[in-house]
């Protein structure tokens, strides 16, 4: 148990640099590996969720931040994941009006 956890932080890392190196694509796989890996972990799942949406794949990043709100959460990450879902609402309503 305690190797998995530690391949999973390993993946969220790989993640982040990914992320912070320009490659989203690469991030998504680290942080959904992770998430596989670690599913009770709600950070590995945000971080996969706000690669979906950067990426353009807003049903996705949609379902992974509704699913989101079932896992017990920090006060910082509930605020996250109703600012997304709140920026994809206005997207839709951006979207529609044009």
């Amino acid at each position: 148990m305690i190797t998995t956890l530690r391949d999973a932080a390993s993946l969220n890392k790989a993640g982040l640099d990914a992320n912070k190196a320009g490659n989203s694509k690469a991030a998504l796989r680290y942080f959904l590996a992770a998430t596989r890996l670690a599913p009770t972990d709600s950070r590995y799942l945000l971080s996969a969720a706000n690669m979906h949406l950067k990426l353009g794949e807003v049903n996705d990043a949609v379902d992974l931040y509704e699913n989101l709100r079932s896992f017990p959460l920090s006060d910082k990450q509930a605020a996250i994941v109703t600012a997304k879902l709140d920026e994809v609402a206005s997207m839709d309503v951006a979207g529609a009006c044009q």
